[in-house]
């Protein structure tokens, strides 16, 4: 294998690894507003911790916060979940 063809070979390797590296950050992304949901005692913290900071907690809190009941509206008032507004 000359030069060229080991260069081919890494920036094909690094093509693969970075696409398989999206699409599990988009499944943690899908899944984070789920963990909200059904472990409402996980903290943003331990969320960070325990998904090895993919994230940072303001990210999480942000992508989580309609499903953790916490989202704002453009008037800085919270809005509710609708799992929230059924439990009141």
């Amino acid at each position: 294998m000359d030069v060229v063809d080991e260069l081919v070979a890494e920036a094909r390797a690094a093509n693969e690894a970075k696409a398989a590296y999206e699409k599990h950050i988009r499944r943690v992304r899908e899944l984070l507003p789920v963990v909200r949901v059904q472990k409402p005692e996980l903290t943003v913290v331990e969320i960070e911790r325990l998904t090895g900071r993919a994230y940072d907690r303001g990210t999480i809190s942000r992508l989580t916060a309609e499903a953790a009941g916490t989202a704002r509206t453009k008037g800085g008032k919270r809005r509710r979940s609708p799992r929230r507004r059924a439990q009141s």
